[in-house]
């Protein structure tokens, strides 16, 4: 999943920001779904639901990016 939030900002190459975002906005998540005393399935849908929504990010972004290339389908 990090690698898909790290593409989401420079293109195809890896980006260590990104992944560093990445760590932080589910450590973040989780932990403050431990201080509001959320059921104990809350944390696996929470990272669930964020590398679906990373997931899905980047395949938008790169099918948008695909359209506007010559030559390419779409």
């Amino acid at each position: 999943m990090t690698e898909a939030t790290a593409r989401r900002w420079r293109g195809p190459r890896f980006n260590a920001w990104g992944t560093l975002v990445a760590v932080l906005m589910l450590g973040i998540g989780t932990v403050g779904l431990g201080l509001v005393a959320a059921p104990l399935w809350a944390a696996d849908m929470f990272t669930g639901v964020v590398l679906i929504a990373a997931l899905s990010a980047t395949v938008f972004q790169r099918s948008s990016t695909l359209r506007g290339q010559p030559g390419q389908p779409g």
